[in-house]
């Protein structure tokens, strides 16, 4: 989830369907979260695409390709689940839609917003090491969002916090709770923070 101090940022995170709509508004409600965006991981679709490329052999463009275009189809979904939830296809549907309703979230299409950022920054490397969590720290970066949180299901070990940036970031790498490429992208986020999405407490933790 992405949040962003005006219309020109955002938060990045991964998510389901029905209660998750619930847990995802209340979040973002109880922590006073304005001008938030969400960038939903593939799920079971990103599952398949990767049963394709074992069975297929796909090359890494067209496994990366069907890939985030698996995480557009759960952000269609999300989107139409409630209206608070809006699905926005390019940068500038992003500043407009916070610019009209800051308490609206935005659901970032990850084909289109990935393909127009492409156009002015370096592309990300094509292969299984960057999911959903680099693609959102990689946006974060590319516009200039000053805070990144994501939504997990699991904890961390909060003594790994005492870290510096790219210390922590490995921690969390070796760990497997964030994908190899994390910690080389990540370190220029400003602000990042993860929540154990499925604890019913489902607080913040700022780790830095």
């Amino acid at each position: 989830m992405l949040q962003s101090d005006h219309s020109d940022g955002a938060q990045c995170a991964g998510s389901n369907r029905g209660s998750v709509v619930d847990r995802l508004l209340a979040l973002v409600d109880r922590e006073e979260l304005l001008n938030v965006a969400v960038l939903v991981g593939g799920g079971e679709a990103a599952d398949l695409v990767r049963r394709w490329d074992r069975q297929f052999g796909l090359s890494d463009s067209v496994a990366h390709t069907l890939a985030i275009e698996s995480m557009s189809l759960n952000a269609k979904l999300l989107a139409s689940l409630h209206d608070r939830l809006v699905l926005v296809n390019s940068l500038a549907e992003w500043r407009s839609t916070h610019d009209s309703s800051p308490d609206t979230v935005a659901i970032l299409h990850p084909t289109n917003i990935v393909a127009e950022l492409e156009l002015i920054h370096a592309a990300l490397p094509q292969s299984w090491d960057v999911t959903s969590d680099s693609l959102a720290a990689w946006i974060a970066v590319c516009c200039r969002v000053p805070q990144l949180l994501l939504l997990k299901s699991t904890d961390i070990d909060v003594s790994a916090v005492e870290h510096a940036r790219v210390a922590l970031a490995t921690v969390l790498a070796d760990s497997g709770v964030v994908d190899s490429q994390f910690p080389q992208i990540a370190c220029d986020v400003e602000h990042f923070a993860w929540c154990n999405f499925r604890a019913p407490a489902c607080r913040t933790l700022a780790l830095w």
